[in-house]
């Protein structure tokens, strides 16, 4: 099985995106596929047109992968920003789709994948789709566009014609042989935001974890830590009563919150304002590796959505939570995927926005009577050769069923 990945992230850039399709990158070739990819690469990285990455072949095509300043104070500023950033994603766009032709004629790949970055990837996929009918999937990491998103997520982002997104996503949906998100909550959302049936070609496919690691250089081994950036929309007022409950009566056992990354201002603020501040530390940014270790060495670790019904989102980190092998307090929606695979499978406790059962989570984990919760299994889910065969299985599906797939 031939496999060409369209993704405008891909290593060496750092972003969870970019990390994350590299791993399903090397996972499916290690399942047996043959993998070229298609990728972005600033022109200022000075890296070479073509290398390999693991076990595959990557072609960079120059792009802009920076977020775009979209901040300006006047009115002909924010439109001068807006038009050179349209320029720059129609130019990777354009380039690419020329690689990616150029690779449907040498290497005959079987399927083509592309990644979102939101949609440039899958303008290229639906080019590929309708100039050489090579079966495609195309793969969303969450829903998209922006006014699909629940509240209290911002609907608007950074879009400039919702209509034309809508427009766009509906025709994509329409023309891609499959489609590939990380659970089912997002599939319906999408499916009933857009008015596709999609749910006859999707596949829920989880994230792959990063794995456990040995210590790291910080002792968390007492504290509940949150791996990776913590916005607004998920400052949650309960989780610091909580931790200001249960601080006293586990004094000694339980450090406190260790958030290892960006994390909003408003949370902190909030945290120095209920006396917190010798409970909550905030560390910034660090390197992957070290993140992992930190992860590895805590006693427990935290994941937080924002306080919704539905939530249609899987974080990554929960991928890599699992596989660290460490208990996860996961503070989700009533209806959620991390909820489901907590109840399923074990591994941790998926609690509400409410002061009392967070508290409760922390008493179980940290406290005298707190017992080791078995997580190999959860873990295993997300592991990488799994999830690998999961996606064979995908694209062996789609092989057989799309008569325009190219002949071995």
């Amino acid at each position: 099985m031939r496999v060409l990945i369209i993704s405008k992230t891909f290593p060496p850039d750092r972003r969870a995106r970019a990390l994350q399709i590299g791993k399903v990158a090397e996972a499916i070739a290690t399942a047996g596929c043959e993998v070229k990819v298609v990728a972005g690469m600033p022109e200022r990285a000075g890296q070479r047109s073509e290398t390999t990455f693991g076990q595959v072949r990557v072609s960079y095509v120059p792009a802009e992968t920076a977020p775009p300043r979209l901040g300006a104070k006047n009115v002909m500023a924010r439109g001068w920003n807006r038009l050179r950033v349209e320029c720059q994603r129609y130019r990777w766009i354009q380039q690419a789709t020329k690689v990616a032709e150029s690779l449907v004629r040498d290497f005959r790949p079987h399927v083509v994948l592309s990644s979102s970055t939101p949609v440039d990837s899958h303008w290229v996929g639906l080019y590929l789709k309708r100039r050489t009918g090579v079966g495609w999937v195309a793969s969303f990491s969450d829903p998209w566009p922006f006014q699909l998103r629940p509240s209290p997520y911002d609907k608007a982002g950074t879009s400039i014609c919702p209509a034309w997104d809508m427009h766009v996503i509906r025709r994509l949906l329409r023309w891609a042989d499959g489609v590939h998100m990380p659970n089912r909550y997002a599939i319906d959302m999408v499916e009933r935001g857009t008015g596709v049936p999609i749910r006859e070609k999707a596949w829920a496919i989880p994230h792959i974890g990063g794995g456990s690691q040995e210590c790291g250089q910080i002792d968390t081994s007492n504290w509940l830590a949150h791996i990776g950036e913590l916005d607004s929309p998920r400052l949650c007022r309960p989780l610091l009563e909580a931790i200001q409950e249960v601080s006293a009566e586990l004094n000694g056992k339980f450090g406190g919150l260790l958030c290892v990354g960006r994390v909003c201002p408003e949370f902190q603020d909030l945290a120095r304002q209920m006396g917190l501040s010798d409970r909550v530390k905030c560390i910034g940014s660090v390197e992957a590796g070290e993140a992992s270790r930190m992860a590895s060495g805590s006693k427990a670790l935290l994941v937080i959505e924002a306080d919704m019904a539905i939530s249609p989102f899987l974080p990554s980190k929960f991928a890599d939570y699992a596989c660290a092998g460490r208990p996860i307090i996961a503070i989700t929606p009533p209806a959620s995927a991390m909820r489901d695979y907590l109840q399923e499978h074990g591994g941790g406790w998926a609690v509400a926005h409410d002061r009392r059962q967070i508290a409760r989570a922390i008493r179980e984990t940290f406290g005298d009577t707190s017992s080791s919760i078995g997580v190999p299994g959860l873990g295993e889910l997300f592991e990488s050769t799994r999830v690998g065969r999961i996606y064979l299985e995908m694209f062996e599906t789609l092989a057989l069923c799309s008569l325009g797939a190219v002949d071995a």
